[in-house]
């Protein structure tokens, strides 16, 4: 039997005569895009209601005698089909896009790690794209949209990354481009526009009127850090695209809710994947367990993590442990990054860096709104006054312009500095919250410092050493140790600070590798 797939947004054909003649076939078809929903399970294991969590998820869909199964599973589609004896012949419908020139001011420059993914993925079109933090990921993706020459769509998950992209596309040293011809929608754009480059929010592409604005223009999709995109609206928004150019770049397609179905059955295959170990300019850090005395009996008890969380940010003994630690670093002249994650340890470190210890001390953190002020009943008065007129937006862009002259001692974030903050002066990190289990985000904290390091940035930023990267590791808690644990069992060059009683009876500190 002859099947004709139409391939735009969909890989789809009439289904009815394969299914009355060959039922084993398509029973078989479905299975594979037919996908148990894993946090569903986890829900109903841990007693939480799935309100908003179907049982299955079917990455197909049946309507008006066709079959429309997800675009990225277009291989498995033909390969069952031909198992089966069927000859399969593929239509594609898909949309090229406008023509639009971007080499013409272009000055990208690949590094040797990008050269071979970025040839790849022009002649694959279609796939993942794996790269290791400070891989170029971006970059990479600014060259296939570059070298496909057709106006593109690029979707972010957050409105950090949609500056990033902005920033690179119209860097001098990158795509060059004029700041009006990027077009978006959401974030940092307040009307939607299209450009010849559109830096799309994924929440606003749920919008069918968005997409229906820009898809039918853009013949170039690429998706950053899929593995982070929402699942509800993973598939709705990225295959309801019909353009020829669709891939995926993320660090791994892991996923917390563990369904990375989604992803691959979007996106396809992964088609390259550049090992960390091919990086071979970075500068890897040596990191250190340093053992607090830190410990939170109901934590034990109801593994809450949100409360442990809070209750961490205001101790005073692991918030002098860090204080110590930055001091040490800062008069050995090291540039330290403190990531915390709440807000009011943010601004505690902040008041005694800056004021006790005086040093140039700069905050990242995201917009506080007046409810979160008003209820923060714990915030010394100069706080709340301060938060009231900080931009979050001045702050990014004034340390990284701050960068270049060295014009800090220490930089104090939450996750608003863990991925888009690509400053290369860092020799210092502090980890101050327990994620050593989470080890795709200990891997983006750790590249804030790690940073791919060859002569161009020597010589704007000065030579680098070795960066080091202190993780506060509470061992009165055996929840919290084994996240620590975990980072010792992952990753090489690591050291644990211990203490043991001196002959005076003071304690003193030791290294063990």
């Amino acid at each position: 039997m002859k099947v004709v797939i139409r391939l735009d947004s969909h890989a789809s054909f009439k289904y009815r005569k394969l299914k009355s003649k060959d039922k084993t076939c398509w029973n078989e078809l479905k299975d594979y895009f037919t996908h148990e929903n894993t946090q569903y399970m986890r829900n109903q294991r841990m007693g939480i209601p799935n309100t908003n969590e179907p049982e299955i998820y079917k990455t197909y869909e049946l309507r008006n005698g066709r079959a429309y199964f997800a675009r990225g599973g277009i291989r498995r589609v033909k390969k069952v089909l031909k198992r089966w004896g069927h000859t399969v012949k593929i239509k594609g419908r898909m949309i090229e896009g406008d023509k639009v020139n971007f080499k013409k001011k272009s000055n990208i420059k690949l590094r040797e790690i990008q050269k071979q993914p970025c040839k790849i993925i022009v002649k694959k079109k279609q796939g993942i794209l794996h790269g290791p933090c400070s891989s170029g990921k971006s970059v990479m993706g600014l060259k296939f949209i570059q070298d496909r020459g057709r106006r593109a769509i690029v979707v972010v998950w957050n409105k950090d990354h949609q500056k990033q992209w902005i920033s690179e596309a119209t860097s001098k040293k990158l795509m060059n481009m004029d700041k009006r011809d990027i077009g978006g929608v959401g974030g940092v754009f307040g009307k939607r526009k299209l450009g010849n480059l559109n830096i799309c929010m994924q929440q606003s592409l749920w919008n069918e009127k968005h997409r229906d604005f820009f898809f039918p223009h853009c013949g170039t999709l690429v998706a950053d850090e899929v593995q982070r995109f929402a699942a509800r609206t993973c598939i709705e928004v990225v295959d309801a695209s019909p353009a020829e150019g669709r891939i995926g770049v993320s660090a791994n397609s892991k996923r917390k809710d563990g369904k990375e179905f989604l992803i691959y059955d979007t996106f396809g295959n992964v088609i390259h994947n550049i090992p960390d170990i091919g990086i071979t300019t970075r500068r890897k850090s040596k990191i250190t367990l340093v053992p607090s005395e830190y410990e939170n009996s109901e934590y034990e008890d109801d593994g809450n993590h949100t409360d442990l969380l809070s209750d961490m940010a205001r101790n005073k003994k692991r918030n002098k442990l860090i204080v110590n630690r930055t001091t040490r670093k800062t008069k050995k002249k090291k540039i330290v990054l403190i990531i915390v994650e709440r807000k009011y340890q943010a601004m505690y470190l902040y008041d005694i860096l800056k004021n006790k210890k005086k040093l140039k001390v700069k905050l990242l953190v995201g917009k506080t709104t007046k409810k979160e002020l008003d209820e923060a009943d714990d915030w010394k008065p100069s706080w709340k006054k301060m938060m009231k007129r900080y931009d979050d937006d001045k702050a990014f862009y004034e340390i990284k312009k701050l960068a270049k002259k060295k014009g800090f001692d220490v930089v104090i974030t939450t996750k608003k500095g863990e991925v888009g903050l690509s400053v290369k002066i860092f020799d210092h990190g502090i980890i101050t919250i327990p994620t050593g289990s989470n080890e795709e985000r200990f891997n983006q904290q750790k590249g804030r410092i790690e940073r791919d390091y060859d002569k161009r940035l020597e010589k704007l930023y000065g030579r680098k050493s070795t960066p080091t990267l202190d993780y506060i590791y509470d061992i009165k808690s055996e929840k919290l140790k084994r996240k620590g644990k975990n980072i010792l069992k992952n990753f090489t060059n690591v050291n644990i600070l211990q203490t043991k009683e001196g002959k005076n009876g003071k304690k003193r500190k030791r290294r063990r590798n």
